[in-house]
């Protein structure tokens, strides 16, 4: 008779699941927003840098995120994960060793703000703290710099050396030129002015600009040398002498040094060199220079000369 009432026994219905998502974040210390959206509301999670990592829509029945409808207990495992990772970042942004990329991140991040192209620190199964680029048009991320696991210093990956933090910016500058050169023609890049880096960047900048212009004018090829982060402009003239320029900044009063060939063969022989000597005046014109106001005066006398035979 038992046997025949347990077979009969109506079953208990599974008791429904009432904890909301929210619920679940506050009682795990998860820090997210509220906001509007077309249909009910949103959450917003933040990661360690306060970029929104993940915005997750509840239109009063079920959770979309990235425009698929998402369980909520899939939910829950991308925010665990994504919890995990941001917790080893602040370990790391309060460790002194990765204070110099913690600084690189802040300074591109604030730069480029257009929305091709953005940053985000990633650690690695190496436990290294690697700077990405993430290239919207593309879809694809690339790694640029990391701190390197054995000498704690910054490590240019592309090109497979040590590197300081002036080095670091520019080195993520050039190749964020290479794969997005319309950002470089608008006036879109927003130079935070209370950065260390700022003059190093629009010194690099300028010298850019300037090495393609000197290569328009004939019997002169200009190359730009990177040294310790000092953009410094080479270039060589029909006769074999040669000019080296750097530009002032913040970190160095300028240079101005020229080579010549032997007493018949000087830098003032050659034509091209008063049009170099003017093109290279024409950073005075122009705006978004470094910040002349105090730095050194710019001046292309202050020469000084080496005789190459």
């Amino acid at each position: 008779m038992n046997f025949l009432k347990s077979i009969f026994k109506p079953k208990n219905n599974a008791p429904e699941q009432t904890e909301t998502l929210q619920e679940w974040m506050d009682s795990n210390n998860i820090i997210y927003e509220i906001d509007e959206a077309d249909v009910g509301y949103k959450i917003i999670y933040f990661d360690v840098f306060d970029k929104i990592k993940f915005e997750i829509i509840f239109d009063g029945n079920r959770y979309i995120i990235n425009g698929a409808y998402k369980d909520q207990d899939d939910i829950k495992e991308l925010l665990k994960t994504q919890q995990t990772i941001d917790s080893g970042l602040e370990e790391y942004m309060y460790n002194p060793e990765n204070y110099s990329l913690i600084q690189v991140y802040e300074f591109v991040k604030s730069t480029f703000s257009n929305g091709e192209v953005s940053y985000e620190l990633i650690i690695n199964k190496q436990n290294e703290l690697i700077l990405y680029c993430n290239h919207k048009s593309k879809d694809k991320s690339i790694p640029l710099i990391k701190i390197d696991k054995d000498s704690k210093r910054l490590y240019d990956i592309k090109n497979n050396h040590k590197v300081n933090s002036n080095e670091a910016v520019i080195s993520v500058v050039n190749q964020t030129i290479n794969c997005q050169p319309l950002l470089f023609a608008t006036d879109e890049l927003k130079i935070p002015a209370d950065s260390p880096f700022a003059d190093i960047v629009k010194q690099y900048l300028l010298n850019k600009s300037l090495v393609e212009r000197l290569n328009k004018t004939k019997n002169i090829e200009a190359k730009m040398i990177n040294a310790k982060g000092n953009c410094t402009i080479f270039i060589i003239y029909k006769n074999g002498s040669a000019l080296e320029y750097i530009s002032p900044t913040k970190q160095s009063p300028g240079h101005f040094f020229i080579m010549d060939v032997d007493e018949d063969n000087t830098l003032e022989d050659n034509e091209e060199y008063w049009i170099s000597k003017k093109i290279l005046k024409m950073p005075d014109l122009l705006s978004g220079k470094p910040d002349e106001g105090n730095l050194p005066i710019r001046k292309l006398g202050n020469k000084k000369s080496l005789r190459l035979e």
